[in-house]
């Protein structure tokens, strides 16, 4: 199982597939050895696919570990992470502080991860980040708000109108896109 681990690291996608697939065979049993692994100082390709087998795998006993490590330094690790996090987090505490990282990659994640919570007290928090200052951010929490719909608040109903006149035309384009949506389950 080890040598499956530092596979994980290998340059070659091939390799790192295989070793990938052979870790999600074993089970939770390899769970403990991509703790491990996660659990280092330092960061290389293995621990960014040990994020991935342990999503794959579904163990809600790595939500901790994955949490945790959503302090990392680098950017690319805490989207890992993030990404990681979603399908095994049903909580939205898992994403709440993301929504406020610097990097809008991750901000962005934070509020797909949230959407697929389909919890409708969150389109609030949504439709917050409809002010965001990047316009993929924007454009997420408007087509977000089309996924888990407005219920007939008129305030979020004024965000997405709002945001059809959007200076991006990649939120714009989300914007009509929930405006369509919306309409389609009224």
């Amino acid at each position: 199982m080890q040598r499956h681990v530092e596979r994980l690291g290998s340059h070659e996608l091939a390799i790192r597939y295989n070793a990938a697939s052979a870790l999600i065979g074993y089970g939770t049993a390899c769970v403990p050895l991509l703790h491990a692994l996660l659990k280092q100082q330092t960061w290389d390709q293995r621990q960014l696919e040990a994020i991935s087998v342990l999503n794959r795998l579904g163990d809600q006993c790595s939500v901790p570990v994955l949490h945790r490590a959503l302090s990392r330094d680098l950017d690319h690790e805490r989207l890992a992470v993030l990404r990681g996090l979603r399908g095994l987090c049903g909580d939205q505490s898992c994403f709440l502080d993301a929504l406020e990282d610097p990097a809008w990659e991750i901000r962005r994640e934070a509020v797909f991860a949230l959407c697929d919570l389909h919890q409708p007290h969150l389109r609030f928090i949504v439709a917050s980040m409809a002010q965001d200052p990047h316009p993929l951010v924007r454009g997420a929490a408007i087509n977000g708000l089309g996924i888990l719909g407005t219920q007939g608040d008129l305030d979020l109903e004024i965000v997405i109108a709002n945001a059809l006149e959007d200076r991006s035309e990649w939120v714009r384009s989300m914007a009509a896109w929930s405006v369509r949506h919306l309409k389609r389950h009224e």
